[in-house]
């Protein structure tokens, strides 16, 4: 667990990333800091929690939140061996435990407490307490609580509401008492699911939730994709200079004027063809089938070359074999590796379902293991619905660290004999770790760097910011961030308390400048454009942002700043956003905005101080006049 550690803490210190993790510290900052109503959501148990220790030293500090990151991958793999270690004590499975534990921080390259990793780190706690012989009626309640926790982490955890009653089943059918643990896990379900309502009805937010839950979750269960609505008119009407630019006509695109429409990248059909929701559920669920579909196709492939492997080498102990099985490791290595940022799957799943056959085929003989393997393979089934990255989020969430070691460690030593040959399952078992060594030795992608540059070695320029003092990446990023967020620093604004708006890929701005978002999602580019001109419309009638910033550059790009233009012609999901960008512009035109900053990253505009609270005025007075119209039809 010391090795895991510090090898966790070793990579804190290098990459930025302002896309998936800057999401995760603006929601959790946002709770605690002037953006309550905004995300109190299907996240808002790991924003709370992140929220507490983000808020700790009282600004923000990317370092200190990766801290919490250490830690949270520490205790997920301190947990995950405290389970795998009351089954295999053997010097060979600690070996390969703590083999995988390396090779999944690779996967965790998302360097915060988000909603994968700290939701499997409450439900292995969970379960945990469920395997390690107490038996008493405090463990079996702690345990339902850690478990129901996941929900409130998490609401795509609702599946593990079911476990209770599986673990009952198991228990049942190995002879086990079954009713007293039912019955006390149950209860801390229960207290969990109370104590968590109660928080949000004493904070005032409970109604948020409720409508939140109502509008995101039940409204989608009752229709089968919203999907389909979303961008509609936009294919159904073609842009034409002569549409009137009248906001109340029905040219989807009367924010444009005439010289805008004639652009190349306007006429893309990116640009006015529907935007789907990626996490509607007929999507997720034809993402899922086809991934899994997907898998056991290859595995079922997989599965004959290994046999045949095994079957060749029997018991064979000559250095040809050890040859032979490194060539098939590292060809699993590089089959893996080459697919590995799939939305559909993960390669190694295949890898490893061979191995699973021979596993779940022998717990006949193993009763000890059923449990265990029945609660291991559900913390898997439940870490990624809800996901469009499908299976992936097993992996990343630190779910698949015992989802991989129980199979492999139980296949040490274990021979199967077939007609007069015999297989020795230790010669899969080192293909296997073969593959896994070598994606330490040499990652791919992601897992070197998030959204930064794949060399390592090269990131070795730390920032000046305070909010990123000891954070090194490449000198170019160091200083378009640098730049910007010394711009901010000196600008005379209430922090935690003045509303702003990030456009694009660039979600970690907001709690970078201690700004507020006005809006549930601060990644506006993971959004669809109806729903982003909605919920700013709305925002904005009130509270109008101080600040309005625009990427010009697209931070999917590990090379940002750099290089952009040959990374928009390979990656053209820049174009949706250039809809919103239009529109904001659109709208920027009569509220008295003045750029204030530009820099080859960004470009700011604030709006005017006494044309903003005169705004507000007008705009309260035309509410309450409104207000009383409808009262006086009444």
């Amino acid at each position: 667990m010391v090795a895991t550690f510090f090898y966790t803490l070793f990579r804190t210190f290098k990459t930025l990333d302002v896309t998936d993790t800057g999401f995760h510290f603006t929601k959790a900052w946002g709770l605690f800091h002037g953006s309550v109503s905004q995300n109190i959501d299907f996240l808002v148990g790991t924003s709370f929690l992140n929220g507490l220790w983000l808020s700790a030293i009282g600004v923000p500090s990317v370092l200190w939140a990766r801290f919490g990151y250490v830690l949270v991958i520490t205790g997920v793999t301190w947990v995950s061996f405290r389970i795998y270690s009351l089954y295999f004590n053997r010097l060979t499975a600690w070996l390969i435990f703590v083999i995988l534990s390396i090779f999944f921080i690779h996967y965790n390259y998302y360097l915060s407490i988000n909603y994968d990793n700290l939701p499997v780190l409450s439900a292995l706690t969970g379960i945990w307490l469920l395997l390690n012989g107490k038996n008493s009626i405090a463990s079996y309640l702690i345990s339902g609580i850690f478990l129901c926790l996941t929900i409130w982490l998490k609401f795509n955890f609702i599946l593990i509401l079911i476990l209770p009653c599986i673990y009952a089943w198991a228990l049942y059918e190995t002879k086990k008492s079954w009713i007293g643990p039912f019955m006390y896990v149950g209860g801390g379900y229960l207290i969990c699911l109370i104590t968590g309502i109660l928080l949000l009805y004493g904070s005032g937010n409970l109604n948020t939730y409720v409508t939140y839950l109502n509008e995101n979750f039940i409204h989608n269960m009752t229709h089968a994709s919203v999907s389909d609505s979303h961008g509609g008119p936009f294919v159904k009407q073609k842009m034409s200079s002569e549409s009137s630019l009248s906001e109340d006509s029905s040219d989807p695109f009367y924010f444009l004027d005439s010289a805008q429409r004639s652009t190349s990248e306007r006429k893309n059909h990116r640009y006015s063809a529907p935007e789907r929701d990626s996490h509607s559920l007929k999507r997720l669920f034809n993402s899922y089938f086809f991934s899994a579909w997907h898998v056991l196709k290859k595995s079922a492939v997989l599965t004959v070359l290994i046999f045949i492997l095994l079957f060749t080498l029997g018991e064979l102990k000559s250095i040809k074999k050890y040859i032979l099985l490194g060539i098939c490791g590292f060809i699993i290595h590089y089959a893996t590796y080459l697919r590995l940022e799939g939305a559909f799957f993960i390669y190694v799943t295949v890898s490893i379902l061979p191995g699973y056959f021979f596993y779940i085929y022998s717990l006949r003989y193993a009763n000890e293991l059923v449990i265990p393997t029945i609660l291991v393979l559900l913390l898997a089934v439940f870490s990624f619905p809800g996901s469009d990255l499908s299976f992936n989020v097993i992996y990343r969430s630190g779910a698949g660290l015992l989802f991989f070691a129980f199979p492999l460690t139980f296949m040490l030593d274990k021979k199967v004999t077939v007609g007069r040959q015999t297989l020795n399952m230790n010669n899969y078992v080192v293909v296997f770790m073969v593959a896994i060594m070598l994606g330490i030795v040499h990652p791919w992608g992601y897992n070197k760097s998030h959204r930064d540059l794949e060399d390592r070695s090269v990131l070795v320029h730390m920032f000046k910011s305070p909010q990123l003092f000891g954070i090194h990446t490449f000198k170019q990023r160091v200083k378009v961030m640098d730049e910007a967020l010394e711009f901010f620093n000196h600008e005379q604004y209430e922090r935690d308390n003045t509303p702003a708006l990030f456009l694009s890929w660039i979600p970690m701005m907001y709690y970078l400048t201690q700004t507020n978002c006005l809006m549930n999602n601060p990644w506006h580019g993971c959004v669809t454009f109806k729903e982003f001109k909605a919920e700013f419309d709305k925002t904005t009638k009130l509270r109008p942002p101080v600040y309005i910033t625009f990427s010009k550059i697209m931070t999917r790009n590990p090379g940002w700043p750099m290089d952009d233009e040959k990374y928009r012609k390979r990656d053209k999901i820049w174009i949706p956003d250039l809809k919103k960008f239009d529109y904001v512009r659109y709208w920027m035109k009569d509220k008295n905005y003045s750029k204030v900053f530009e820099n080859d990253m960004f470009e700011t505009y604030k709006q005017d101080e006494i044309a903003n609270v005169k705004l507000r005025e007008e705009k309260i007075l035309s509410l309450a006049n409104e207000k009383e119209g409808l009262n006086g039809v009444k």
